[in-house]
């Protein structure tokens, strides 16, 4: 018997002369199998559902269609009138179903990223492979592949639980497996650190590149903190970034440009199982000098008030000079 039913709940509509399948029935038609086949969408419902937008999204119906307004109507009854009658999520078998390898056969710790492909045992990779998960406590999740059968998910930092998982998939007997997430006790650790220009000015932005790794559950977080205080009373912080996107253990941080002083810096790293390390280095002292010419504007107008101060004093002995000779001269008249 049959496991489903795709097909019209009403009159579709075609295009004469369509010969390269692009328009209403025969575009639906050609677009479901494509999904089906070659983008490997072997549960009916999902395959479905793709080759609507795909019909939607395609050129023809983009760009190509002619007296668009006149067609509006009957292109979306066409689109809307196929219709699935049965499970949408069941797997349609193309060949004799197989168990799945064990992807968690290695040590796995709290909240580590885990990165694997979900293949058979004969070591196919299952395209858009669901790998389910649950735990004692009754919590569950479902995890989907990519098209190569690439799956990634983060446990949660939760030590000492365990999961039973079960993977479903094209071809693909249910595959029964069990995990335990082991405890991460181990602080990341840092391998180098630098920061340049060494010996940055006003004018400089600094740029701060940090190695660090953690082998276990993996880098949550990485932040520099930026004080004048040497004991980080008052502090600012910054979030690191990943230097070579997922590139995990290089990070790296700009600090815009400073201003004259003196200036103390330290590195927080922290894993996903909340384990924290500290990197204080004494190169992480910088010092921003004061710009030459800042010297050169106070030196400046020192000799500017200087002169001011000397002109002055100049004008007033003349004046007095003056003042007392014109007193003299009235005095020798009488």
């Amino acid at each position: 018997g049959a496991i489903g039913y795709i097909g019209s709940l009403r009159v579709t509509w075609y295009m004469p002369g369509d010969l390269d399948l692009e328009i209403m029935n025969r575009a639906n038609a050609k677009l479901f199998w494509e999904e089906f086949f070659q983008n490997k969408k072997f549960q009916p419902g999902k395959a479905l559902y793709d080759s609507k937008v795909s019909y939607i999204k395609s050129d023809y119906f983009q760009n190509e269609r002619v007296d668009a307004e006149n067609y509006d109507e009957p292109e979306r009854k066409n689109l809307l009138t196929y219709c699935l009658l049965g499970d949408p999520e069941v797997d349609i078998y193309t060949d004799k179903p197989v168990n799945a390898s064990n992807p968690f056969g290695h040590n796995i710790y709290e909240g580590q990223l885990i990165k694997t492909t979900i293949k058979d045992i004969n070591g196919k990779a299952i395209p858009y492979a669901r790998v389910h998960l649950n735990t004692s406590d009754g919590k569950y999740r479902t995890v989907y592949a990519n098209i190569h059968g690439e799956v990634n998910f983060r446990l949660p930092a939760q030590a000492n639980e365990n999961y039973s998982v079960i993977i479903t998939g094209h071809n693909l007997k249910p595959s029964y497996f069990n995990f335990k997430a082991l405890p991460d006790n181990t602080k990341p650790n840092f391998m180098d650190d630098k920061y340049t220009p060494k010996e940055p000015t006003v004018s400089d932005n600094i740029c701060f590149e940090i190695e660090v790794q953690d082998t276990q559950s993996g880098i949550e977080n990485v932040y520099l903190l930026q004080s004048t205080d040497k004991d980080f009373k008052d502090y600012t912080y910054d979030k690191l970034s990943h230097r070579y996107g997922d590139e995990e253990n290089y990070y790296e941080c700009t600090i815009h440009k400073l201003e004259p002083g003196k200036y103390y810096f330290l590195v927080i790293a922290r894993d996903w199982a909340d384990n924290k390390k500290i990197l204080e280095d004494e190169s992480f002292e910088i010092i921003i000098p004061v710009p030459f010419m800042d010297y050169v504007l106070i030196i400046s107008s020192l000799l500017i008030l200087a002169m001011a101060g000397i002109s002055i004093f100049i004008v007033y002995q003349g004046k007095k000079k003056y003042f007392h000779t014109l007193n003299r001269l009235e005095l020798s008249g009488k």
